[in-house]
């Protein structure tokens, strides 16, 4: 059965297949653009060529660099902010696993690139063995969080070493404008540190990517450091959130781990019990149920409480069929 997660605990976390409901806390609300998913690319062929794929596994090494322009981003909505995701659309999955994994990113203000590596990026992610969980989006949460200032070109490097091949992994892709691709694969290499490959090239075909930017702390914030939310707690899920807060100025905390998640199956029932450190409150709940990072949408606003209560707990069904993947949740109060 395919399920849902929902993920309290400083909101990031996007789950492979999962629908991702990330509990941000806030004292009292206003409901501001706060985490947005970006994709740049929206091709529909799909290919393993080692010229083309990040996981070019039917070599032993790869080394792949995909430049984005500034202007994309923008245009795909994206904004100066924090990239905590990274992502891309498979088609399927080759093997062996790889070896020595990592994925760096750069600002950067080249607009092509050649086949010479791009040096100076920070590595982002690591895995000492990894294999893409299926088909669709597959997102890597980053190791570091990399900061985007806005204006500068981004450039991605995917890298690997292994010692046996088989299959490369097919990925959608799009045909851009410029060599936005330099790719680097050969046997018995080096991985990540390879200058010289033995197929080393550069065209104008990158994979779709997306990028997941965070959310930033809501704005006009009332807070106190008296009442305030102590514990979001969820049963009925496979997986249950039972987080403690306490008060942090400012009034908003932003809870990010895997930890902190809520998996459940669409059309399943499910409660959501929030608590307060004293007196009586005003409660609310909302889920970006269509990741365009607000909470303004029709069925998004799960729960506006009218009157005070110590404490509420809210029976929810999850709705019928919603698509796997990652959702942002916010809970807050008032008084």
């Amino acid at each position: 059965m395919k399920t849902n997660t929902f993920i309290h605990k400083k909101t990031w976390a996007f789950m492979k297949k999962l629908l991702t409901f990330m509990a941000l806390l806030t004292f009292t609300a206003n409901i501001s653009v706060w985490g947005q998913t970006i994709t740049i690319g929206a091709g529909t062929t799909y290919s393993a060529s080692n010229t083309i794929t990040p996981y070019s596994t039917s070599y032993m090494d790869g080394r792949h660099q995909y430049l984005i322009l500034a202007s994309e981003i923008t245009a795909a909505g994206g904004q100066a902010g924090t990239i905590t995701h990274l992502g891309f659309q498979i088609y399927s999955v080759g093997s062996p696993a790889m070896s020595n994994f990592n994925v760096s990113l750069k600002q950067t203000t080249i607009t092509e690139l050649t086949t010479t590596y791009e040096t100076g990026l920070t590595t982002v992610y690591s895995n000492a063995s990894y294999t893409p969980a299926g088909t669709g989006w597959q997102w890597l949460m980053l190791d570091i969080p990399f900061a985007w200032n806005g204006t500068s070109n981004l450039l991605v490097q995917v890298c690997f070493d292994n010692t046996s091949y088989t299959s490369s992994s097919s990925v959608y892709y799009s045909t851009v404008t410029g060599n936005m691709h330099h790719y680097g694969y050969a046997d018995n290499e080096t991985g990540c540190s390879m200058t010289a490959p033995t197929y080393n090239g550069v065209n104008a075909f990158r994979p779709n990517i997306g990028l997941y930017f965070s959310c930033s702390s809501p704005a006009g914030m009332i807070y106190s450091s008296s009442y305030y939310l102590t514990n979001v707690t969820t049963t009925g899920c496979t997986k249950n959130i039972n987080n403690t807060t306490t008060f942090v100025s400012g009034g908003y905390s932003n809870y990010y781990s895997n930890t902190y998640s809520c998996i459940a199956a669409a059309g399943s029932a499910i409660t959501i019990a929030l608590t307060t450190s004293t007196g009586t409150h005003h409660y609310y709940i909302w889920i970006d149920w269509n990741s365009d990072g607000d909470y303004l949408d029709s069925g998004e606003t799960l729960l506006a409480t009218t009157g005070y209560t110590a404490g509420y707990t809210l029976n929810y069904t999850v709705p019928a069929g919603t698509a796997p993947g990652p959702y942002r949740m916010r809970v807050a109060n008032s008084y």
